[in-house]
């Protein structure tokens, strides 16, 4: 028994429910619980939301998680009455009727969820960003499709940990919002390595485990995926966790994603005892914190001799780095802390893990390769190994990380008691020694599919125990050690000129020049892909229907002010915003990608959609759904459907077509007056009313084709080695 027999404790009494109804009297042994995977569930859930607003993964993703959250609550029997007496089951709200299914559920059900896990000190809970508008009558049409979907799948109680742990990067790989931030997500296999190497399990009880840059929370939750049971101590309605975790991040979004995240993860521990639920939402705020009031992040936290162990993949932000430094010369203590020069936003993430670990304290931290080879790093590489007996250097692949064609480094540093000084300096560092390990393969395909492949990552971690205790000559070719002074004061450090010449290129450290024998391998496998798309294709082809063409048109000028308004946003200087890491996301010349964040709106909230246009850059046209709220400059131009019946999507579609037509571009702008002269053709009804129908056929029509387009167009990019990217971790 895992506590001594106490009968009066309904944690064992849940515990003893469990033994008995899942005894096996012909083996004597317990079964254990079957698992649920809803991997094809969030696929269908994604395809649908993608439609409403498919430049944003992380809102799908979090439009998947709400309902998922609801379904598990329902599913544990939470979501019964909400504190107005109102019913709130999923089996009430599928009852309703289907135009008002999801305004009954903002007011009701999601309050009391909200009442369920209220939000922390940082104003945030576990839930909000999903892309549904309850006013549109549309959304809340697909919202009760969307229950019905949860509902035909089942209980949730019981969930696959594999789909824990995938979910949350299978959806967010593709985000525009974490790029931005120099951020991508840690694939879970080189997060499950690290956990090895670090052997958190069976770490004692008590440890002081940070990341302060955390992402959706892949290293707090890792070993809540492998052994749930071992991570709490339970009595009655009280949970206390083994150790003592803090996840700090600074995208308000990812870290309301990171606290569902948790959920997901540690469901099963709440499944037999829902009343736990109080207790495990009070653990969630104090270890999930967003640091998104100041500058500077998480890194305004600058801790001292706190953690034990510390795993994180920082931000790698080189450009825009200035900022940073600006905002830690403005006070005493940030000059202080920060005190070593760096060249990037990694640098003085560096600088607070080191300075947070305890004496003796480990961390385990990913950095660029490129960090290694910058001059302008020197000083902190010398004052890491000043302040870190580093003992381990692995060089991962290229293609390891989502989006990103760049190295990276896993780096396990281990403070020192003291700093090293003077002569002690040269003579301690030659009796050290690190471990460089180059990794080839990470046991998935580092294209778009993830498919599983072999995997260096378990010699990895048996060369790290080897080198631990006092190896240095390793059967992989793989490993190589360098004593420690060869590494700690170089003007640049190319991690691959360690090993032999011949053996780097054999591992693809090092170009090598390719015989004609493996020309014809590549060329091979380039036909095969080749194959594989044509293949692609034509299953695609055989299962779309192009839609019948419109009975009849009519030619609208987007200046007809009975049907549109355009306008234009104001002028706003990057000076003005570059210390916004969040908020309102503001659309300049570039109508895809943020130019940056202000404190408020003043574009979209369009009762029936619209678009935004590029005006000063390459002609681009982008869709806005109804409800949608953003901020434009006058670098972008927003229109404004203001009749019922025009699909957003499809006059955007029609709209970009008809000023390619025109050569807009850089030199010949779309200005308001050249847009209002646009017209287009929009499919009407015998009435006289606009076709919706049909433009919502169309719409979906492009949008399948577009998006098989890219589909087939990243396949032949990651077979021609045509990725490429900016590093940086979640």
């Amino acid at each position: 028994m895992p506590h001594p027999v106490a009968f009066q404790d309904l944690s064992f009494q849940a515990e003893l429910r469990y033994v008995l109804s899942h005894f096996d009297p012909a083996s004597g042994k317990v079964r254990s619980l079957d698992r649920t995977n809803p991997e094809s569930l969030a696929r269908e859930i994604w395809q649908t939301v993608w439609r409403l607003k498919a430049d944003a993964p992380e809102d799908c993703l979090a439009t998947f998680v709400e309902l998922f959250v609801y379904k598990f609550l329902d599913d544990l029997g939470l979501m019964r009455r909400a504190g107005d007496g109102s019913d709130i089951s999923l089996q009430y709200l599928l009852q309703l009727l289907k135009d008002r299914c999801y305004s009954y559920y903002t007011t009701h059900a999601r309050e009391e969820i909200k009442r369920l896990f209220p939000p922390g000190a940082d104003g945030y809970s576990v839930i909000n960003g999903i892309v549904l508008q309850d006013s549109n009558v549309d959304h809340n049409i697909i919202f009760h499709e969307l229950l019905q979907k949860f509902a035909r799948f089942g209980s949730l109680r019981n969930t696959d940990s594999d789909f824990k742990r995938r979910l949350y990067e299978s959806f967010l790989q593709e985000s525009r919002t974490t790029q931005m931030f120099g951020q991508f997500l840690t694939p879970r296999v080189i997060v499950s390595a690290i956990y090895d190497m670090a052997n958190v399990r069976d770490l004692p009880s008590g440890q002081n485990i940070c990341d302060p840059a955390s992402g959706v929370g892949g290293f707090v939750l890792e070993e809540m995926a492998r052994d749930l049971q071992d991570q709490w101590t339970a009595r009655a309605n009280t949970i206390r966790p083994v150790h003592s975790w803090h996840a700090w991040e600074v995208v308000p979004k990812t870290s309301i994603l990171a606290k569902a995240n948790a959920l997901v993860h540690c469901g099963d521990f709440l499944a037999e005892y829902p009343a736990r639920v109080k207790s495990f939402a009070s653990w969630l705020n104090k270890v999930f914190r967003c640091y998104d009031r100041s500058g500077l992040g998480s890194l305004e936290e600058m801790p001292s001799k706190k953690f034990d162990l510390v795993m994180t993949n920082p931000p790698f932000v080189v450009s825009g780095s200035r900022d940073f430094s600006r905002l830690v010369q403005r006070t005493n203590r940030r000059r202080k802390y920060y005190e070593v020069k760096s060249s990037g936003v990694e640098g003085l993430f560096v600088q607070l893990v080191v300075k947070g670990l305890k004496a003796n304290g480990h961390a385990w931290i990913l950095l660029p390769e490129t960090f290694f080879l910058r001059s302008t790093d020197r000083q902190l590489r010398t004052w890491i190994y000043d302040n870190c007996k580093v003992d381990l250097l692995a060089i991962l692949p290229e293609k390891a990380f989502y989006n990103t064609s760049k190295r990276v480094v896993i780096a396990h540093l281990q403070r020192r008691p003291r700093p090293l000084r003077g002569a002690a300096q040269r003579r301690v560092l030659e009796s050290e020694s690190t471990l460089l390990y180059a990794v080839g393969e990470i046991g998935e395909t580092r294209d778009v599919r993830r498919l599983p492949t072999e995997s260096h990552l378990p010699s990895l971690v048996a060369s790290f125990r080897e080198h631990q205790a006092g190896r240095d000559e390793f059967d992989d070719s793989r490993a190589v050690a360098v004593a420690s002074s060869e590494l700690a004061d170089r003007d640049t450090l190319n991690l691959r000129l360690f090993w032999a010449l011949d053996v780097a290129r054999e591992l693809e450290l090092l170009p090598t020049l390719v015989d004609p024998a493996q020309q014809v391998a590549s060329i091979s496998r380039t036909v095969d892909a080749l194959r594989d798309v044509i293949s692609k294709w034509e299953q695609f082809a055989e299962t779309v229907v192009e839609p019948s063409p419109p009975r009849a048109t009519r030619k609208v000028a987007l200046g007809d002010t009975t049907l549109f308004g355009v306008r234009i946003g104001r002028r706003v200087l990057k000076k003005d915003i570059y210390k916004n890491r969040t908020g309102t996301p503001l659309y300049s010349a570039n109508v895809r990608k943020p130019f940056g964040f202000v404190a408020a709106p003043n574009a979209g909230g369009l009762a029936h959609g619209g678009f935004r246009w590029s005006i000063d850059s390459d002609w681009d046209v982008v869709p806005v759904a109804a409800g949608e709220r953003y901020s434009i400059t006058d670098h972008c131009g927003q229109l404004e459907i203001r009749v019922e019946g025009i699909n957003h999507r499809y006059l955007a579609r029609q709209v970009l077509a008809a000023g390619a037509e025109q050569g807009f571009n850089r030199e010949y702008r779309p200005s308001l007056a050249q847009m209002r002269a646009l017209e287009v053709e929009l499919p009407m009804l015998e009435d006289g009313g606009f076709d919706e129908s049909s433009m919502n056929l169309w719409a979906s029509y492009w949008e399948q084709l577009e998006r098989q387009e890219h589909e087939l167009a990243e396949i032949l990019a990651v077979q021609q080695g045509e990725v490429s990217g900016e590093a940086g971790g979640v």
